[in-house]
């Protein structure tokens, strides 16, 4: 097993954007209501004592969705309500 101390160490900089580009990926998902990174102290007994961790805070979105939709117009009108295919 690769020592995950052994990398290249990681600027300020560096984090935050690999953070951003996570954030983000997540995000496109559509799996969360919203998803959140932070820098917290590391858990690590065995890392260097200024090492953090990058940590994302995600609340997921429900599994069932109900969609709806209406139309009216001349003097007619409909109402439309469905669960899509892909709940299970």
């Amino acid at each position: 097993m690769e020592n995950p101390h052994s990398h290249n160490e990681s600027t300020l900089q560096s984090v935050l954007l690999k953070a951003r580009n996570i954030g983000h990926t997540l995000q496109e998902t559509d799996l969360f209501h919203y998803v959140k990174a932070s820098l917290e102290p590391t858990r690590d007994v065995t890392a260097p004592v200024h090492d953090v961790d990058l940590v994302f805070k995600t609340k997921e979105k429900g599994r069932l969705q109900l969609k709806t939709s209406t139309e009216f117009g001349n003097q007619e009108g409909s109402a439309v309500c469905g669960v899509p295919s892909d709940c299970n």
